[in-house]
């Protein structure tokens, strides 16, 4: 990375990867509510339950934007290589530099990312 790669680094990054759905919320018929959209957009969808007038019973779409948002498919490599790598020189010149990797519960995923 050159010095002119450095003064482009962003001082806050945020980046999000949808968790891939796994093999037993497939066999009980559950599927992702979630999908990316471009590059920084992550679409949350929710079906609503038909005949239904309940607010909550009712669909919604949402998008939320990040610097990077990555596919369920993504690869961890693929997140290293846009996320992490670039930071790593930045660090070797004498930088500060903090990643902070989060993963939800799995009853809290379970309960607000699959739906059937």
């Amino acid at each position: 990375m050159s010095d002119a790669d450095t003064s482009t680094l962003y001082t806050l990054q945020v980046a999000v990867r949808i968790r891939p759905i796994s093999q037993a919320e497939q066999l009980n018929g559950h599927r992702s509510c979630c999908r990316v959209a471009g590059d920084q957009t992550v679409v949350i969808e929710k079906p609503g339950i038909p005949l239904r007038h309940l607010k909550s019973q009712r669909g919604f779409t949402n998008e939320y934007a990040y610097d990077i948002a990555f596919p369920d498919y993504a690869s961890q490599g693929d997140v290293y290589t846009k996320t992490v790598r670039n930071i790593i020189p930045t660090i070797l010149k004498g930088f500060n530099a903090t990643i902070f990797a989060y993963v939800l519960g799995i009853l809290f995923l379970d309960h607000h990312v699959t739906y059937m």
